[in-house]
């Protein structure tokens, strides 16, 4: 924090009286233990939240941490007159994973200490240890219009000082960089807007340059190598390697596939030189290299397909590319400069189209243009268990004009952020690279669809330059002057018609029988406990889906109508709920203990829980209008302080109606417990909004026959039952494009003036269901856990999650409904013939078939932030078959 960054040397003597994060800071340098209990904090706001790899040698801080974490948190917070950077205590990490401490919001720090780092003079930062969270919109960002103008306050020796802006290091560990929040493949700040200038005024000379057929058969006889004149035809996603404890600056690797007039070969950048050329080299660019080495090429990876399947692959060695010993010299050519005689090779694509796809072997690869018309929300998928890595994915539709089906397509993050965030409906999208994924037994009756590889890359319309389609390579292949052609005789209206935006989406659906659900899984035991469920879900994060398999039978089932869905709760005249968490336990105050004693468990358990006479409760969405009093998608109540014993991150506890009710039960049998609980000794969020049930009539009603007596004597239930407003697919309409778009994403790291707040301005769109949905409740088979889940079945032929189901007519009982996905149509008889769906008590009254029947049931689960968490019932197995087959 010295030399540039310090624009001023004297302290911030003015602001004293203003600014609350002056008075924090004075206070705990000048504090005796360098740590303090701050009372009567005033609200700040949350600027930015920024990760970075963990380091074995943290610097000393006061106190041990109890969470041995990955990665590490940076918070940016502003009081309106000045910002400073603080470091997020590991044990506090879990509130970042869920999103519930992000940028936007206002906190209250409740303890903090200054760490002073051992290893660097002059350097120290404000460690946040508690924090109250408060209101999902900072009043405090709203009031702001520039956050770059707002001065950095920090400390020196005791000092305080401010400078110009923020630094852009990480506070701990020595790293140089911040990684992107949610994954590891997108680069991220600086790395993000690096672009290198085309040399204009290079010189080659063609007669020093070496062709890499011949290098591949001299580089064992060469210790420094000619120079290479190649194009590049393939770029990989990012890979980064960094782990815990090594140190090492920049940990990237990127692939590129470069060829010139005898062949193409693999090219790898390390490090730095990955942070420096990345955004700059595209495919088709021309490169001028000196300085490289060559090795044996790394062969457990994937490898790209050639557009030109006559062209020569050298996978015995490969170009490396280093930032130092030597440092590799790169120039990137501009095209007009391109000469004839350098015979350097065109960029050739494989394009199909949808009418071709039915026909493709699994695994081939391929290249696809088409019109978006539906594009779903960003999800992660974590990529080993136990691990703080995802990968990031979303769904998305295209069409070209050529089947009536589109192309489904699971896209992965490509290192293309600027892309990635900007798909919308009715853009053009052009994917590389891509692979077909089919059951290759062709036994199944799912759809194809396509999946990115490592070396996918996405063009999407109206982007800058490389980003968009001017200029690519691609515009001359006749298949995408076809699709062109067609746009222009389609009705841009006809075409929005079929637009869909976000909700829920699953694919490809589950296999027909549990037999293929295991394989597909390759998993020895693919069945989840009660207990696994309810830490599964604890342990959850932001966004996160996982698809399990639990052992029960249907206890009930309610089918809940639109129409007549719940009322918003009015909102009450009391204070936002502001959640306590804290990094490090402290006994409670001799009153409060002797008050506590004082009390029975459940009496104190009520005293915690409930302190006003009247429920905490949440509001939930009226479909398909909504109520303009109500605060989606998370709405606060009254103040809920938690800390634990074992100095874990402290629990928080979102009370439901259900839990409300079921007190009774609760006092006569000391084992049951609300759906928030703690799930092996550790703290967990496993809730989710509070609702007022609406009155459903008792024909939407099933009930198996032991319900009523197992109900009450449950020791967790679980309330997942509500349909989201996350889970609803929308219109699209251009007005809205950017607010529509952004909520599909994943949360930024940092604040941007003039975010859209999906809570105000949702309910101006309308909903695409025209039904309303079953409320199905899992009794585990040893009847004491039960979930409520929800089951939505697709009731048209429009409907985009109808690709892969069946077309087969069938009885619509509960049980083929849930097993096929959909209601099926029923042909009237009479004048004139029509097509009805079945009144919905039809299908619940069969649920009495199911009753004490025991089900593999195929849940998806999704963590939608805070404590917000989706379960949709996907799939009902019969176990009998198993069984008897073992």
């Amino acid at each position: 924090m010295l030399g540039a960054e310090l624009c001023c040397s004297r302290a911030v003597a003015t602001l004293e009286g203003n600014s609350t994060l002056v008075k924090i800071l004075k206070k705990v340098v000048h504090s005796t233990s360098l740590r303090i209990n701050v009372q009567d904090c005033e609200p700040l706001a949350v600027v930015a939240v920024q990760r970075y790899l963990s380091d074995t040698c943290l610097p000393s801080q006061p106190g041990p941490s109890q969470v041995s974490a990955s990665y590490l948190y940076d918070v940016t917070l502003t009081d309106g007159e000045l910002q400073t950077k603080c470091f997020l205590a590991p044990d506090l990490n879990a509130v970042v994973h869920t999103n519930s401490l992000r940028c936007g919001i206002e906190i209250k720090i409740k303890q903090c200490c200054y760490v002073y780092d051992e290893k660097r003079i002059n350097n120290g930062f404000l460690s946040i240890e508690k924090v109250e969270l408060g209101s999902n919109i900072s009043p405090i960002l709203c009031s702001i219009s520039d956050l770059s103008a707002l001065p950095n306050v920090f400390s020196l020796q005791g000092n305080l000082f401010y400078a110009n802006s923020v630094s852009q290091t990480p506070l701990v560990g020595g790293r140089k960089y911040y990684l992107s929040l949610w994954n590891n493949e997108d680069p991220y700040g600086e790395m993000r807007n690096v672009f290198k200038q085309l040399e204009l005024h290079i010189t080659v000379d063609a007669s020093k340059i070496i062709t890499l057929s011949n290098l591949e058969m001299i580089w064992r006889s060469r210790l420094k190598y000619p120079p290479l004149l190649v194009r590049i035809m393939h770029k990989s996603r990012l890979r980064y390697f960094g782990k815990p404890g090594k140190k090492m600056d920049v940990p990237y690797q990127v692939y590129f596939e470069v060829a010139d007039c005898s062949g193409m070969m693999s090219m790898v950048m390390w490090n730095d030189l990955c942070l420096e050329w990345y955004n700059s080299i595209y495919v088709g660019s021309v490169l001028f290299i000196q300085q490289y080495t060559v090795k044996p090429s790394y062969q457990h990876r994937t490898w790209p397909t050639p557009g030109d399947p006559q062209m020569k692959v050298f996978k015995t060695v490969e170009v490396c590319l280093n930032p130092r010993e030597p440092a590799s010299e790169l120039y990137i050519l501009p095209e007009k400069n391109v000469k004839p005689e350098w015979q350097l090779p065109k960029v050739r694509y494989h394009f199909i189209s949808r009418v071709d796809l039915d026909h493709l072997p699994h695994n081939y690869t391929c290249d696809v243009i088409g019109l978006v018309i539906f594009v779903g929300r960003c999800e992660r998928l974590r990529k080993k268990e136990g691990a703080e890595d995802f990968w990031l994915y979303r769904w998305v539709h295209i069409i070209d004009g050529t089947a009536d089906k589109p192309f489904i397509l699971e896209l992965f993050s490509t290192s293309q952020p600027d892309v990635f965030e900007h798909i919308h409906p009715m853009a053009y999208l052009v994917c590389t690279q891509m692979r077909v994924v089919r059951d290759p037994d062709l036994t199944s009756s799912t759809q194809p669809y396509l999946t990115t590889s490592n070396e996918s890359q996405l063009f999407i319309t109206g982007l800058g330059l490389h980003k968009s389609h001017k200029g690519q390579p691609y515009t001359t292949d006749p298949k995408v002057k076809a699709f062109i052609q067609w746009t222009k005789t389609q009705n841009e209206n006809d075409l929005l018609q079929r637009t869909v935006i976000g909700g829920y989406y699953h694919f490809p659906p589950p296999p027909v029988t549990f037999a293929q659900f295991c394989k597909d899984n390759k998993a020895e035991t693919v069945l989840t406990s009660s207990n696994e469920v309810m830490k599964m879900i604890a342990n959850l994060h932001y966004r996160e889906h996982k698809r399990i398999a639990f052992l029960g039978s249907i206890a009930s089932v309610r089918y809940i109508h639109h129409s007549c869905t719940a009322k918003v709760l009015p909102a009450m005249d009391v204070e936002e709920e502001e959640i306590f968490f804290s990094a490090r336990s402290s006994p409670p105050s001799s009153q409060e203990s002797d008050g506590l004693a004082q009390k029975s468990p459940t009496q104190k358990r009520k005293s915690e829980l409930h302190q006003e006479t009247e429920p905490l409760t949440a509001p939930i969405m009226q479909l398909p209008d909504f109520s303009p009093s109500s605060k989606f998608p998370f709405r606060r109540k009254r103040q809920q302080r938690y800390q634990t014993e074992d100095h874990d991150t402290a629990a928080v506890y979102q009370q439901s109606s259900a839990e409300l009710n079921n007190k009774e039960n609760e006092e006569n049998n000391p084992n049951l417990q609300s759906c928030s609980r703690l799930c092996g000794g550790e703290s967990h969020v496993c809730s989710v909004h509070a609702v007022q049930q609406p009155e459903v009539s008792s024909d939407n009603v099933w009930e198996s026959d032991i319900w009523s007596e197992v109900k009450g004597q449950l020791s967790v239930h679980l309330h997942y039952g509500c349909l989201l407003p996350e889970s609803i697919p929308r219109k699209f309409d251009y007005h809205h494009r950017e607010l529509l778009v952004q909520q599909l994403l994943l949360h930024p790291a940092k604040h941007q003036c003039g975010m859209h707040t999906w809570s105000k301005q949702m309910e101006e769109h309308s909903s695409l269901l025209d039904h309303g949905h079953f409320e199905v409740t899992i009794l585990g088979i040893n009847r004491q856990f039960a979930i409520d889940t929800v089951f939505l079945p697709v009731t048209s032929t429009e409907d985009h999650r109808k690709l892969g189901l069946l077309d087969d007519l069938h009885s619509n009982t509960l049980l083929s409904c849930v097993n096929l996905g959909y209601v099926s149509q029923q042909q009237t008889t009479g004048t004139h013939e029509s097509s009805v769906l079945p009144p919905p008590d039809s299908i619940v009254q069969t649920a009495d078939e199911l009753n004490r029947q025991h089900f593999i049931c195929i849940l998806d689960i999704c963590h939608l932030g805070e404590a917000t968490v989706e379960v949709f019932l996907n799939q009902l197995y019969n176990p009998l078959p198993i069984a008897q087959a073992v």
